[in-house]
């Protein structure tokens, strides 16, 4: 004969709400129990479990960013690259254009070019610091989860 338990078992409601937040929450653990003690221990673990798996995800998130932005700017160097050995040769046409057909002097063709390409090249970088900002590197998908987090524990506490 089994003895009874006087004590209503109010786990079933504990684990259906940690098995529709955590997937992997296989039910109560041995020792556990519905006092006021074992709540408040599977509480702290839990909250332990959110904390690591949340971390988790940052890390992710951000490793993910960092990735695809490291990408971005060797793609970026690579073709800088490019386009300065291009433009050089550019440059240096344009200034033997302006001698030949502006009837210039050498130094005030290039004096014009430089002067021009220098503009050019202040206003393209200035583009593309603007677009190069700490913003793309923040992780979305982790703070709204957290924000989640919160509204729940604060709906349950209240």
């Amino acid at each position: 004969m089994t003895p009874t338990n006087p004590r209503p078992d109010n786990r079933a409601g504990v684990a259906s709400a940690a098995q529709a937040h955590d997937p992997t929450y296989t039910g109560a653990r041995a020792g556990d129990d519905a006092t006021v003690a074992g709540l408040l221990r599977r509480l702290a673990d839990d909250t332990t479990s959110l904390v690591s798996k949340e971390i988790a995800l940052a890390r992710a998130e951000v490793g993910q960013s960092v990735d695809s932005l490291k990408a971005a700017l060797v793609g970026m160097l690579v073709g800088a690259v490019v386009l300065i050995c291009g433009l050089g040769v550019l440059l240096g046409s344009a200034v033997y254009a302006l001698v030949e057909i502006g009837d210039m002097r050498r130094w005030t063709a290039a004096l014009l070019v430089g002067t021009v390409a220098t503009v050019i090249g202040v206003i393209l970088l200035n583009g593309a610091k603007s677009r190069l900002s700490a913003s793309t590197i923040v992780p979305e998908r982790t703070v709204q989860s957290l924000q989640k987090d919160q509204e729940m524990v604060r709906s349950k506490v209240s």
